[in-house]
């Protein structure tokens, strides 16, 4: 099966998938990546939560922030990727990320 690199993706890797981390080793924070990696695309949008934030980008990949730490997904995903849930339950993708 091939993977997909998404957006999302490409930042999380930029910020060696570490979801505390935001910063790269070029010091470019997550906010400029999103900015950069989307194409100006990267729609930050706020959430009911003032502590949340998340970035949806034109690939269906998502960044989600929440105080001092973020992760990625998917639009339409509203848990934090990794937690072992089924993925094609409330709305995320199903996607093979067992090389991660």
């Amino acid at each position: 099966m091939t993977t997909t690199i998404t957006t999302a993706d490409e930042i999380s890797e930029r910020l060696d998938e570490d979801g505390m981390q935001f910063e790269d080793g070029t010091g470019i924070e997550l906010d400029e990546l999103a900015a950069e990696l989307g194409g100006g695309h990267g729609l930050r949008i706020n959430t009911a939560d003032s502590s949340e934030y998340r970035y949806e980008f034109d690939d269906g990949s998502v960044i989600t922030v929440n105080g001092a730490a973020w992760d990625h997904g998917y639009i339409g995903c509203q848990c934090w990727r990794g937690t072992g849930h089924d993925d094609r339950r409330d709305g995320c993708e199903a996607r093979d990320d067992s090389d991660r």
